[in-house]
């Protein structure tokens, strides 16, 4: 077994969104590498504390207690006391990710014009990829106090690599009674809109305009898309600030803030508290949830809880069209202060939407941001991140379109959520043995049986002494036998065969 040791992200105003982004680009290096995922700083994020609300968060949640873990992992201190020490161990990358992206596999050519075009240009020339001599030592690190990005601008892959990837991250997602207590309380709302109004933490954060920002600003940038006689579910931090929120609640009378809106009520705070998990972080998932179920939202740009909501909104095919209260992105050579700067009239921003002023095949060419290309990976989520696309490349320019020019909106729910089948596989082997076991039509191992099945011959042999791996149980390797002994693959239902050697 080869591992990969991973440092989550987990410092300073580090919450649940940074969490998942983190563990998610943890996950995907781990599959595409196929290693055993060795987790280091798994502990509950700081940030998400609502102490007034009486939670008790004596027993805080890390992001593995709230989530399904698709990939076979191990805590790091685990894996220490384990007879570890003879292990062959490599650094693939002690640098931030967030100006980073790993492509794979690492037969792409660096001068490919789409992967510079991903890469976005700008200071983002750290590429990486796992090289021979990183695939064939014991453990592979990945260190460093910023492993965070988003998925969606990190991982450049072809298609079907990146298909088998976008088919893990499904499986990675919050637990069924997460899911299912969010739903109860969406349905207890009603029909509804829902706004991240972000306050606490922005206020003493450098690069926001909390502190300039009055009700006001709120209404003007909330009344363009919602009805005021319509419900608005408000996701806040200061949920107890009565005097910024009272003419919010005086325009819209039947607005409510969603996490008092859960705890206050009997019913609904008692099957919360009745969660594995019922702490701040519980809370925070929840309300990302809800906030998500909304049939309109808008959030705070830079907050990476409203990315999340929005990609799941774009994942349950919602049209998503990344609204933001106001433009936090300030001019060249402003003067910034904690939660305050000049207005910045630089970005193209209206109707708080940015607005794509240049082309491009990846959504975040399109956008004229003078910004540094690292602030792409964690100011806002893109719709290269839908899980929905399938198999169909996201974020992508159809070659064939006659209107080039016209940029297709991937945001708008257009493309049906395409769910990898769970398909049956029997491998025979030479001496007529079979193997069989269920996976995802996109998992990687089936990319890797095809390919063996599919190269040239010397003889009529393969080369037998190359070791295959076959799944027992889920998330464990139950036999190995030799690559030459593979005469023939079988699925249940029937799966292309071009998919998988293209």
């Amino acid at each position: 077994m080869q591992y990969l040791r991973f440092t989550l992200y987990n410092k300073g105003q580090c919450g649940i969104s940074n969490a998942v982004m983190s563990l998610e680009c943890g996950l995907g290096l781990a599959l595409l590498l196929d290693r055993a995922l060795v987790l280091e700083g798994n502990h509950s994020p700081t940030a998400n504390l609502v102490s007034h609300l009486g939670l008790p968060n004596d027993h805080r949640a890390r992001i593995t207690d709230l989530y399904e873990m698709p990939l076979p992992w191990v805590e790091a201190e685990d894996f220490e006391n384990l007879p570890t020490k003879t292990l062959r161990r490599r650094t693939l990358c002690s640098e931030p990710l967030h100006s980073a992206l790993f492509y794979w596999p690492p037969t792409l050519k660096l001068d490919d014009p789409d992967l510079l075009l991903f890469a976005n240009g700008k200071p983002r020339t750290n590429f990486l990829t796992a090289r021979q001599e990183d695939r064939n030592v014991d453990v592979l690190e990945v260190d460093g106090s910023a492993t965070l990005s988003f998925y969606s601008y990190f991982f450049y892959l072809p298609a079907p690599q990146r298909a088998t990837l976008y088919a893990m991250l499904r499986r990675f997602h919050p637990k069924a009674c997460y899911r299912e207590f969010a739903a109860r309380v969406a349905a207890t709302i009603g029909d509804f809109n829902a706004a991240h109004i972000r306050l606490g933490d922005f206020r003493a954060t450098y690069g926001t305009t909390t502190n300039d920002r009055s009700p006001a600003d709120v209404l003007d940038a909330l009344e363009p898309h919602f009805e005021t006689a319509k419900t608005l579910v408000i996701c806040t931090d200061e949920s107890d600030n009565t005097e910024f929120f009272r003419p919010i609640l005086a325009r819209y009378p039947r607005a409510l803030f969603l996490e008092p809106y859960i705890l206050n009520d009997a019913e609904l705070r008692r099957a919360f508290l009745e969660l594995p998990y019922h702490d701040d972080m519980a809370l925070a998932l929840v309300s990302q949830l809800v906030a998500a179920a909304s049939q309109n939202f808008i959030g705070s740009m830079t907050s990476t809880f409203t990315a999340m909501i929005q990609r799941m909104r774009g994942n349950l095919g919602k049209a998503e069209d990344f609204k933001f209260l106001w433009n936090e992105i300030p001019d060249p050579g402003a003067e910034l202060e904690r939660g305050r700067h000049a207005r910045g009239q630089t970005i193209a921003f209206r109707d708080g939407r940015l607005l794509e002023t240049r082309q491009g095949p990846y959504s975040w060419n399109r956008l004229d941001l003078w910004v540094g290309c690292e602030y792409y990976a964690w100011f806002r989520e893109w719709p290269e991140s839908f899980l929905a696309y399938g198999d169909e490349e996201p974020g992508r320019i159809d070659e064939n379109d006659d209107h080039p020019d016209e940029y297709p909106d991937h945001s708008a729910g257009t493309h049906p959520p395409a769910v990898p089948r769970e398909i049956n596989v029997k491998i025979h082997l030479r001496d007529q043995q079979t193997v069989s076991f269920n996976c995802l039509e996109n998992d990687l191992f089936l990319h890797e049986l095809f390919g063996i099945l599919n190269k040239p011959r010397r003889d009529g042999q393969t080369n037998a002494s190359a070791l295959l791996h076959l799944p027992g149980k889920v998330g464990s390797y139950g036999m190995q036998v030799a690559t030459g002994s593979l005469v023939a693959i079988e699925t249940q239902p029937p799966v292309d065969p071009a998919f998988y050697i293209a």
